[in-house]
């Protein structure tokens, strides 16, 4: 699902062109030198967690309304600082699930699943975008919300909302408001780690440099950190040519929230 986040007042163009800035000052490489015709996603993965709450299998991420990119998925519950910053909102359509149990589905649907699907990386799992489950499950007339698929299907990494583009998958996985402006940034005023210092002091907007260290602490004084590449958790991303932007980790609650920019069945 595409949200035009550069359209309406003129301060939200203006908030916009602040987190274009702030955040290639972030990564040390400005946002004009990434594909602008590539499109751009922000994962969000909290390895068991999102299972053992059942949030991995609610039934709104089988909503054919959800699956078709005209509902999104909120939950007040999943937060990634939980400092009071907005919650995201998830596009279930773009979303990468998992069929875990093929017994209870018919052998048509079963093969056309294969051919839809990915590989994940994990011997025996097969990934299927939202929107190509969506679709497949209306041809063939199929409620995965209905108990007799129970355990046969799970959300892994639910995609956050957003417009495509770089600039907005770098806000919603760092959490900052579109609407809300500087009022959704995070007043934090600790140390990030050393080895992030010299992107930080580059961001100029003092608030959102402050938030976007608040992402960047010590492991071993905080559980927030912004972890480098072969740290990130992604598995079946990368295979499908999708390559990683930035990553966030919240190691006590096994969260991790990545950029990616999306090719492959997910481009």
């Amino acid at each position: 699902m595409t949200h035009d986040a550069s359209a309406g007042a003129p301060h939200a163009q203006e908030w916009r062109r602040v987190l274009t800035e702030g955040f290639g000052a972030f990564l040390g490489r400005p946002l004009s030198e990434y594909d602008p015709d590539a499109s751009y996603g922000a994962y969000f993965w909290a390895g068991n967690f999102l299972s053992e709450i059942g949030f991995a299998s609610d039934a709104r991420w089988v909503d054919p309304e959800a699956l078709a990119g005209r509902l999104l998925i909120e939950d007040d519950n999943i937060v990634m600082y939980d400092e009071g910053e907005p919650a995201p909102s998830f596009d279930a359509a773009a979303s990468v699930f998992v069929i875990e149990d093929e017994s209870a589905l018919s052998a048509e649907l079963v093969t056309e699943l294969g051919t839809a699907s990915f590989p994940s990386g994990k011997a025996g799992e097969r990934l299927v975008l939202g929107r190509e489950l969506g679709a497949l499950l209306e041809r063939h007339q199929v409620d995965l919300a209905d108990e007799a698929f129970a355990g046969a299907w799970y959300v892994l990494y639910p995609r956050i909302a957003s417009d495509g583009t770089l600039v907005d998958a770098l806000r919603v996985a760092a959490a900052v408001g579109a609407d809300e402006g500087p009022d959704s940034l995070i007043d934090f005023d600790g140390e990030p780690d050393e080895h992030w210092e010299p992107y930080l002091a580059d961001v100029a907007h003092p608030g959102l440099r402050a938030h976007l260290s608040f992402g960047c602490q010590d492991a071993g004084e905080a559980s927030l950190r912004r972890v480098e590449g072969d740290e990130a958790s992604f598995w079946g991303l990368a295979a499908e040519g999708c390559s990683l932007v930035v990553a966030w980790d919240e190691t006590e609650n096994q969260v991790e929230v990545a950029v990616f920019r999306l090719a492959g069945a997910l481009g």
